[in-house]
Order: structure tokens, then C-alpha cells, then sequence
């Protein structure tokens, strides 16, 4: 998992590999944290690099999506591979977040809503 900012206040975290419990996890809620404590609640995961993610990634990325939106922003998921993607579906969770196929789009989408 790396992070990267970006001029329009939107946090950018790329996620890789398996993403459960233990060391990868902990990368990614340091990373939705980070985010928090910087006042930045636009983040982008991009996640073509996941190979898998289990029920406590999906907990804690709804658990930060629902902070975000408190602080009026939002957590929105980039190039979700297919497996991702259908275990997000089969959860139901899918369809709390929007999604883009590229980080690029999901970034351009914060900008388009600004006023």
C-alpha cells in the first residue's frame, strides 16, 4: 500500500496484494487514519493490485466511508479487480461506494463536485 496526495486535497492510497487481517490491514486503516488526522476526507482507493480482501477490510472500508461522509467527503474505489469487486457485491457493499476505472477518474470526479 503507497499513498499520495494530489493539488485537489484527495488522498490517493493504492492497495496490493492480499488485503485481511495482519500487516496489510494495518497499512490501509494507518493510511484511512492518516487521512483523517490531515483533515483530508476525499480518499481514493486504488485497487487494481488486490488480489484478495476479507470481512474486516470490507468493515473498515465502510467504517471510513461513513466518517468521511460525516465530514463531508467520501471514499471512492478505482480499477476494482474482479474479484474485488464481487466480493464487495456479494456483501451488498458494492453499492455504498462509487466506483471508477481509473484512479484518474475517481480523483477528476472529487474536482467535478467542488463549487
Amino acid at each position: 500500500m503507497s499513498e499520495s496526495g494530489n493539488s485537489s486535497d484527495v488522498r490517493v492510497i493504492q492497495l496490493t496484494g492480499h488485503v485481511r487481517v495482519g500487516d496489510a490491514l494495518e497499512k490501509l486503516r494507518r493510511g484511512l487514519e492518516a487521512a483523517e488526522v490531515d483533515g483530508i476526507p476525499r480518499v481514493v482507493l486504488s485497487m487494481a493490485g488486490v488480489r484478495s480482501m476479507d470481512s474486516s477490510c470490507i468493515g473498515l472500508l465502510v467504517r471510513h466511508m461513513t466518517l468521511a461522509r460525516q465530514k463531508g467527503g467520501a471514499v471512492k474505489l478505482a480499477a476494482v479487480p474482479a474479484g474485488a469487486a464481487q466480493a464487495l457485491q456479494i456483501t451488498g457493499i458494492l453499492r455504498l461506494f462509487e466506483v471508477f476505472p481509473s484512479e484518474e477518474d475517481a480523483v477528476a470526479s472529487f474536482e467535478k463536485k467542488q463549487p
